[in-house]
């Protein structure tokens, strides 16, 4: 249905969002993704409880941007930091998500 609205509306962007939401091989990427994603987490969470060290939550020791600024997983202020950055990224998704929806709704 998203492939003949953007036919209809010229709007090869649609077109193509259409071909890899239908696209069986980008769907299993994505779960692989997405699982491994959520193991990494899981054995992080697990991790940090054994050892009683909430560093290794940090998002951006998660992300490894630490290899590259090697002070940016540690202090207090990282911490919070690392919560602000997760919550800005999810909301910059949601509202990506959310106004694509409104588009094709």
């Amino acid at each position: 249905m998203n492939a003949r609205f953007a036919v209809l509306c010229g709007d090869d962007n649609l077109t193509y969002q259409a071909f890899i939401m239908n696209n069986r091989y980008i769907k299993a990427l994505t779960g692989l993704v997405l699982l491994s994603a959520s193991i990494h987490i899981v054995i992080l969470v697990i991790y940090s409880i054994i050892n009683l060290d909430i560093r290794y939550l940090n998002y951006f020791n998660i992300i490894d941007v630490d290899l590259f600024l090697p002070e940016i997983a540690d202090g207090p202020l990282s911490q919070i930091l690392s919560i602000i950055t997760i919550v800005v990224v999810f909301i910059v998704i949601y509202a990506g998500l959310t106004k694509k929806n409104k588009t094709l709704g």
